[in-house]
């Protein structure tokens, strides 16, 4: 520091001899613009981070250090140290790419990339006044940037100032309609205010705008919840996933693709497993592997498209490695557990479930699984336990209601197995399986208390005029009517039933029909709502995404 004031005293005392002697002086060649202020850039600290990113930044740095020593132009210097902030982003070293990317804004102030980054590294660093003041820069060079409208309305938002976020996204919609997030937090902010007709009207726009955006539909539930649409409510429940919704994003896209690393990968893997790829898939998640071996994920994702490529000895492989990396790994479990079940090994399958189960406890696909898995295995009293408790985490989970009804059924406990029906009836009335199997069990349970043949007729008599005629379902209107006392008319709707389940090729169906048909000719009703080697007692699922 002191030399250069040094210098800078010595420049001055000769301009003032010159300007004292006057003569005949050449005049001084143009300034040339001066440096900002730099920040200083030590070496990236980068323990805990990939081998091969490791490789890329350390080699970024060497070239910055190189454009440094050549005295490069401010433009090409400005390029150097972005490239080293976004690899530094890449590897989620916030703070440190903070430096790099001022040193980017301060050497080419024209660009709107270098301060847009500099903002997501406060943001995802959580400096939120740092962001916002990033993205307010960014704004003013170009205002109808779309990403860093949406983005700055989402900051106002978590801040609390939806007054402030507002305007921004409002623009945002009218220079993209199609801006998924853009509608869904302008949907968010009309739901805290009360205005539940447009919250509605910007969620589902949002929707509209991008079907995949899972994270839209809690909102939604939420807004449709308080206009006391119910079942609109429970749809969307039944879809959410807990994701936020991101606004289309080249330059933050592009951090992204930076690197070919295990993320990227899986990333790209991903996308080929939504588009049936199955083979592409494997070899990204192959080619992800050879970066990162001990990535759980990585193993859980391959052994995923192997079974759907046909080669379930792989997929094992794979799904237990994951777990071997990754013990309490929930989602290699329940994967593990549906290749056991596929191969009928029920009580391994229950075993990975229910480490699933206790790994990660709302994950309500395994607890479904475990509780099939306890139910066909003859262990009633716990798989109805397990079904109760699917329905304390999702009241909305129909297919839980009506297994623990089922496992109520095989119990002998009818009156709570009916109880648990007409609940479920009245929470999903336009699901026809719970319907139908509320009408049977009051045709045909063994207990008085529990039948009421009038009610059951009226129900399949109504049922029958919506869903298309087959075996179950002409086989219940039978049980109703021999149990209002009209066998004739059993007699000829069960013969119907048999003849149905002749043409299908099921004679062991037709078999057992035919017994009840003999108790309907002899004047008694059926006592048998479902016998107990009937398969609704048997419910299988297969692997899957």
């Amino acid at each position: 520091m002191m030399a250069r004031v040094v210098r800078a005293g010595a420049l001055i005392c000769a301009a003032v001899v010159l300007a004292a002697c006057g003569g005949d002086t050449a005049p001084a060649p143009p300034a040339s613009p001066a440096r900002p202020n730099l920040r200083d850039t030590a070496p990236p600290a980068l323990a805990g981070v990939e081998s091969s990113l490791q490789e890329r930044i350390r080699t970024s740095h060497a070239s910055l250090t190189a454009a440094q020593r050549a005295k490069a132009d401010g433009i090409e210097l400005a390029r150097a140290y972005a490239e080293v902030g976004k690899l530094l982003m890449a590897a989620e070293l916030y703070d440190q790419a903070e430096a790099y990317l001022v040193n980017a804004s301060l050497l080419e102030p024209d660009a709107i990339a270098w301060p847009y980054l500099l903002a997501h590294a406060y943001r995802l660093s959580f400096k939120a006044e740092q962001a916002i003041a990033r993205l307010e820069q960014v704004l003013r060079r170009a205002p109808d940037h779309v990403p860093a409208l949406v983005w700055l309305g989402i900051m106002h938002i978590d801040n609390g100032r939806a007054d402030l976020a507002e305007p921004l996204l409002t623009k945002a919609v009218s220079l993209d309609p199609r801006s998924a997030a853009a509608h869904f937090e302008l949907g968010k902010a009309a739901l805290a205010a009360g205005d539940t007709a447009r919250a509605v009207t910007e969620l589902e726009a949002a929707l509209a705008a991008d079907p995949g955006a899972d994270g839209v539909h809690y909102a939604l539930a939420m807004a449709y919840r308080a206009r006391g649409e119910e079942q609109r409510a429970a749809a969307h429940l039944r879809l959410w996933r807990d994701e936020r919704v991101y606004p289309v994003d080249p330059l933050m896209a592009e951090i992204t693709e930076l690197l070919k690393t295990a993320v990227v990968y899986e990333i790209r893997g991903t996308k080929a497993m939504d588009d049936r790829k199955w083979e592409e898939a494997a070899a990204l998640f192959r080619e992800g592997l050879k970066v990162a071996p001990r990535d759980a994920t990585l193993h859980q994702n391959l052994g995923t498209a192997l079974y759907l490529m046909g080669d379930a000895g792989g997929a094992e492989a794979e799904f237990a490695e994951a777990v071997r990396l990754q013990p309490g790994y929930a989602r290699a479990l329940f994967s593990l557990g549906l290749l056991m079940e596929e191969r009928g090994r029920d009580q391994d399958a229950i075993d990975h479930f229910t480490r699933a189960v206790a790994s990660e406890p709302t994950m309500v696909n395994a607890r479904m699984s475990l509780a099939n898995a306890l139910r066909r295995s003859g262990k009633l009293e716990a798989s109805a336990a397990a079904y109760a408790e699917i329905v304390e985490i999702d009241p909305a989970a129909s297919d839980a209601r009506f297994g623990r009804a089922m496992a109520l059924v095989r119990l002998r406990r009818f009156a709570e197995a009916r109880t648990v029906l007409e609940d479920a009836v009245r929470i999903h009335p336009d699901q026809p399986g719970l319907v139908h199997a509320l009408a049977r069990l009051l045709a045909a349970a063994p207990d008085d208390a529990v039948r009421d043949g009038a009610r059951a007729l009226a129900i399949m008599q109504s049922l029958e005029k919506t869903t298309a005629p087959s075996v179950a379902v002409i086989e219940t209107t039978a049980m109703a009517l021999a149990e209002t006392g009209r066998f004739a008319e059993a007699v000829t709707r069960q013969q119907q039933a048999i003849a149905m389940a002749k043409a299908a090729r099921r004679p062991d169906i037709a078999a057992h029909l035919s017994d009840t048909l003999r108790r309907y000719e002899s004047g008694l009703a059926s006592r048998t709502p479902w016998r107990d080697d009937d398969p609704v007692h048997f419910p299988r699922t297969t692997p899957s995404r």
